[in-house]
């Protein structure tokens, strides 16, 4: 009687026992593959730590080195940052300036017109305090913004980066100055 009673329940129930053994089996593949995964990315990442890598976010704070104040060539650029005298790209102060304001490149080969040499010296002569800094900064050895990648890691707020791209065409144009007057040992 119970042999007839389970073979009568797997009759009425055939469609039911297929399915949950179907998703039994997807379930158990879908489970295989995640274990696989995770031994693969433990494989990447001990690779990664094998070269000398951080893999982790307080590894990666970790590898990027502390530095004593008093060697911190970070804080002498953030100084620099606080002086610096933006001219803007569209400004109408400085329309001419090289680099940091919205005059055009001469051709190679072709002189600088003296109306942007003019302003261009005008703008290094106003932020001059801000490269003795940057050549203060660039002649130490070692530097660490103040970024705390543990929490944030890639996306840590970095202002400062905007700081340097500013301050590297303040330096740049007084290369090409330096470089147009005939010093090249300055202009290096």
């Amino acid at each position: 009687m119970t042999q007839e009673k389970n073979a009568n329940f797997f009759q009425q129930n055939r469609r039911m026992i297929i399915f949950l053994s179907a998703v039994a089996a997807i379930v158990a593949a879908w489970g295989s593959y995640l274990f696989y995964l995770k031994s693969v990315l433990e494989s990447c990442k001990n690779e990664i730590r094998r070269t000398g890598a951080p893999v982790t976010l307080q590894e990666l704070d970790d590898w990027y080195p502390k530095v004593d104040p008093s060697e911190n060539a970070a804080l002498i650029y953030e100084e620099a940052f606080s002086r610096y005298r933006e001219c803007g790209y569209n400004s109408t102060e400085y329309p001419d300036v090289l680099l940091s304001g919205s005059a055009q490149m001469p051709s190679l080969g072709e002189p600088v017109p003296k109306k942007i040499l003019e302003a261009t010296r005008k703008h290094l002569e106003e932020n001059s305090e801000v490269l003795e800094f940057l050549h203060k900064a660039s002649a130490m050895k070692k530097c660490r913004f103040p970024v705390d990648f543990r929490l944030q890691g890639g996306n840590a707020p970095t202002p400062h980066l905007h700081k340097l791209e500013l301050c590297s065409r303040l330096l740049s144009a007084e290369a090409l100055i330096e470089a147009e007057k005939g010093d090249m040992d300055k202009a290096a």
